[in-house]
């Protein structure tokens, strides 16, 4: 009989011990630590997960509980998702709503809402956290934040698996600690090795074409915009550069920019047609020479 009831203690220490440690899930770093703290007038269990999104950024917004007293009555602030389920048990607050349901996927919600209901959820942009405190909490509770936070941090993943399927791409994984990390992409070999991958902007990630030049290639600054015209130093680009067409052969709208070390191609979107990226690509690459013909 002890020794039956020794070992349910120890299943019981097993099964609510406090711990910190790092995890990865896909390109994710999950930092989750999970036992008491003192919040400065008793101690209480505190299960915290977070992470920084994969893609460099995303969008900003504050997830909490929603109050009792908000449930009974039915009046309800926030930004609705449109799931009645999800939107009974929290209250969102955030400037860019499409993008921000975007990242909290259905499955994201399921598991708030049945495991999380009293947890909160903030995203600054770069980093997401969810933490929860309770006067009592399990093991189980960590696996659950893990899994929320790294659904949320991973949004649009097709874009990567699109990047590593260019012909000749050599994919660069994510690198780094939890709280700093690189941001996945490939490396294409044109007339120079140019870097595909996503880069933070205002309203989230937008992917981008990179390529060192050295000091021999002079810094210049040009824009394009929807229709095809180019603003700024267009005697820079190749003739047989193309910005916009019926179909996705041309490079599209695009900011490019060489600060004298190297040379940036950066569109307004996340996804872009496969075509649409090999074309950025070469016209880095071309221009990234300083000794192409037509400088």
């Amino acid at each position: 009989m002890f020794a039956y009831l020794g070992m349910d203690r120890r299943k019981l220490r097993h099964g609510t011990r406090a711990f910190a440690r790092e995890i990865d899930i896909g390109e994710a770093r999950i930092f989750v630590d999970h036992g008491f703290q003192w919040d400065g007038s008793r101690n209480v269990w505190l299960t915290r997960a977070r992470a920084a999104y994969v893609m460099g950024s995303g969008p900003v917004f504050e997830l909490k509980p929603r109050a009792l007293l908000a449930r009974v009555t039915g009046i309800f602030g926030g930004t609705p998702s449109g799931d009645p389920c999800f939107d009974d048990f929290f209250s969102v607050r955030t400037a860019f709503p499409e993008e921000t349901y975007q990242a909290l996927t259905t499955r994201s919600r399921s598991l708030l809402a049945g495991s999380f209901e009293d947890a909160r959820l903030i995203s600054d942009g770069r980093m997401v956290a969810l933490w929860r405190e309770a006067d009592f909490g399990l093991q189980a509770d960590a696996n659950a934040a893990v899994e929320v936070v790294a659904e949320i941090v991973q949004q649009e993943g097709k874009v990567l698996r699109a990047l590593r399927r260019l012909p000749g791409s050599r994919a660069v994984a994510a690198s780094g600690p939890w709280h700093d990390r690189t941001v996945p992409g490939v490396v294409l070999e044109t007339p120079s090795p140019v870097h595909l991958a996503p880069r933070p902007s205002p309203r989230g990630p937008v992917m981008s074409a990179r390529a060192e030049c050295g000091r021999s290639v002079r810094s210049f600054r040009i824009h394009v915009d929807d229709s095809g015209t180019v603003r700024g130093q267009a005697h820079r680009l190749p003739p047989h550069a193309r910005f916009m067409s019926d179909g996705a052969d041309g490079v599209g709208a695009c900011d490019i920019e060489c600060d004298g070390r190297s040379i940036v191609l950066t569109w307004r979107r996340l996804s872009l047609a496969r075509e649409r990226l090999l074309n950025g690509a070469r016209l880095v690459g071309w221009l990234s020479q300083p000794t192409a013909p037509y400088r």
